[in-house]
């Protein structure tokens, strides 16, 4: 679980004796494993500190102990020995083609449209007709909701003459 860690290398002490430099060590032993990714460890951290904040509410522990393990700040890109993971990247087309047949024509065309696109499945299965711009050559979707939409980006799909043609009978 996320608190392993934390259990394996603090287990011992008194949650008052918490600081930055338990967490980062903590940290820092992750990173140099080399078993686990960045955003991996940087998501342990988080529920660190959440955790102790959650402590903190209910007088568990003194706030000082939140304050002081909350200043631990997030591995960055290439700046630790934390390894980075491999970019996810598309499937084959040739992968996509042999499974077609065995679709739905619904499904096909959405599985289709995604490939063109680069869409997100659950930004495909909530577009609208009215949701797209079609008044250019390149048609544009901007999905009301999407994964980033909470650090305030705004998110707009291209879709162009491949992905029209299929979504032109819808």
């Amino acid at each position: 679980s996320d608190l392993r860690c934390l259990r394996e290398a603090a287990g011992h002490m008194a949650p008052e004796e918490m600081t930055v430099t338990v967490i980062r060590y903590i940290q820092d032993a992750m990173a140099d494993s080399g078993k686990l990714a960045r955003r991996t460890i940087n998501g342990r951290i988080d529920v660190i500190k959440r955790m102790f904040l959650w402590a903190a509410e209910r007088r568990l522990v003194p706030a000082a102990v939140h304050a002081e393990v909350d200043v631990v700040t997030p591995l960055k890109p290439g700046r630790s020995k934390a390894r980075e993971p491999e970019r996810v990247k598309p499937v084959e087309w040739e992968a996509i083609r042999a499974t077609l047949p065995f679709m739905s024509r619904h499904l096909k065309s959405m599985v289709t449209v995604q490939w063109h696109t680069g869409m997100r499945s659950g930004e495909l299965v909530r577009m609208r007709p009215c949701d797209i711009d079609r008044s250019g050559t390149v048609w544009t979707y901007e999905p009301s909701t999407h994964k980033t939409a909470h650090h305030g980006r705004s998110r707009i799909v291209a879709i162009g003459p491949s992905a029209q043609t299929i979504l032109r009978p819808f």
